[in-house]
This record gives structure tokens, C-alpha cells and sequence, in this order.
């Protein structure tokens, strides 16, 4: 059943960009790359890498790759690095919960002045501001003198901004490496997303929700470690949840107790 959800079946696997997108908004959210650390859905092993010989052809390592820029490029769904650090595709259905639990949704100047971002931060933060959907080569020539020591602070200060949902890739070139376009969240994505109200507990209980029903079971440490979220804060949510009859906890052999799944 997993694999089939995950499209890592040759009969469900993505053979075109729909297919991809499709498979975006039907999970909500999920990873670009696969990863050793979790078996969570991405759309490398939904396409090329798992069935590449598959019955009329997945999608090619071309095509895959720039999914991050032809599908953020054209605002079919949301891209940037955020669950754990890693590149993730959301849906715009999906994009408010994240926006809710992770985003600051106040002014960066006002932050800063609040010692909440770093110089670093603020460094890139302007020079999107004023250079809108600036190329990765280009952020990097203006954001100062090229040396180990300031690519390693600027690396961290766009992976933090991504994950605070302050910065966005808002597509990129098909002919370089991983050559971002980036935009600020505030002027790239639509009001209608970005205003929308929604309580930060609510938030938080109906993405992992939607995290179980995609992992068809999961624990809560599973669930804290890809939000990184504390795990007496996920079990409170779980025993929301619970109450609500929205989950129920089952026995999964060779598994220790303690596994969650949706109704």
C-alpha cells in the first residue's frame, strides 16, 4: 500500500510534470530526494530512479531534476528547503499549515531590530528585496567577498530563511546546477495564502494528520523527528487527534508499541 501511495509502483509511478504535480497535491507535501535517514514519498523514487524501465517510461533524470524549477517556476505548487533541511514540494492547499507552524509573518526589519535574524539573514533578505527573484550566482557575487568561511554563512542563513518561510525558490535556469531563482514568500506567493488565518495548534495537529495518513503508520518520535518538533508537544497532538477519532494506535510486528495510524 506504501509503495503505491509513495508512486513507487510501475503502475503509479510519474511519467509526466501533471503526473508529478498530482502526486504533490494529493500527499500535501512532499521530499524531492530520498533519503537514508526515512522512508518518507519523494518524487525520485515516484519517477526515475525506481522504475526506470517501467512500461512506457517514467519520467527521464532530465526532466526530474528541473521539476524544482519548471514547477515552482510556473507556481504550480510551493518549493524551498524545509522538512529537515531538505528540498520539499507543498501543495498550496497544504502551504497555510506550513506558513502557520513555521512562518514568522512579521516584518524582517522589525526582526532583525529584534535580534531574531542575523546579519547574514537580513544581508540576503535586502538584496532579494531589491533584486526580486535574483539568480543564485548573482546573490552570491553581491552578498560579499567569495571565501569558505562567507559561503558557509550564507548557505546557512538561505537554509534558515527557508525554513522560517521567509525566502522561496521561485524557479530557476534548466541549464545550471541547482541555479535558484529567489523571492521573497511575502511578494511571491498569493495573499490569499500567505493572509490566511490559521492557529498555530490547529496547524500543527492537521499536518501530522496528514503526515500519518501519508506514512500510512507512524510514531511519535517519527513524526517529531521530520517537523523537529518536540516529542511531548507531537504527543499532545496525537492525543488530540485520538480523542477526536481521527487516529487510532495499532500493533505492527517486529515494531515497537506506540504506532498511529489515520482513519
Amino acid at each position: 500500500m506504501r509503495h503505491s501511495r509513495y508512486r513507487q509502483t510501475s503502475d503509479t509511478c510519474c511519467r509526466t510534470e501533471k503526473d508529478a504535480l498530482d502526486f504533490v497535491n494529493e500527499l500535501g507535501f512532499c521530499w524531492f530526494i530520498d533519503s537514508s535517514e526515512a522512508d518518507l514519498p519523494n518524487v525520485r523514487k515516484g519517477s526515475v530512479e525506481a522504475y526506470r524501465k517501467s512500461p512506457g517510461g517514467p519520467l527521464d533524470a532530465v526532466t526530474w531534476w528541473d521539476l524544482k524549477h519548471t514547477l515552482s517556476g510556473r507556481k504550480d505548487c510551493y518549493y524551498a528547503k524545509v522538512l529537515r533541511g531538505r528540498g520539499t514540494f507543498i501543495s498550496w492547499e497544504c502551504f497555510p499549515l506550513f506558513y502557520a507552524a513555521y512562518g514568522s509573518g512579521s516584518d524582517y526589519q522589525d526582526d532583525y531590530r529584534k535580534g531574531i535574524l542575523s546579519r547574514e539573514e537580513k544581508r540576503i533578505l535586502d538584496l532579494i528585496a531589491q533584486y526580486p527573484e535574483i539568480s543564485s550566482r548573482d546573490l552570491r557575487k553581491k552578498f560579499g567577498p567569495i571565501g569558505k568561511d562567507v559561503t558557509r554563512s550564507m548557505d546557512r542563513a538561505l537554509q534558515n530563511l527557508q525554513e522560517t518561510f521567509r525566502i522561496t525558490v521561485a524557479g530557476g535556469s534548466l541549464e545550471g546546477w541547482s541555479l535558484h531563482y529567489w523571492a521573497l514568500v511575502q511578494d511571491w506567493v498569493s495573499p490569499a495564502y500567505v493572509s490566511k488565518r490559521i492557529d498555530l495548534a490547529a496547524a500543527k495537529k492537521e499536518l501530522v494528520l496528514r503526515y500519518v495518513r501519508m506514512a500510512i503508520a507512524a510514531s511519535v518520535g517519527d513524526i517529531a523527528w521530520v517537523f523537529r518538533w518536540k516529542r511531548k508537544e507531537v504527543a499532545s497532538l496525537i492525543d488530540d487527534l485520538f480523542r477526536e477519532d481521527r487516529v487510532r494506535e495499532i500493533e505492527i510486528i517486529g515494531l515497537p508499541g506506540g504506532m498511529y495510524t489515520a482513519h
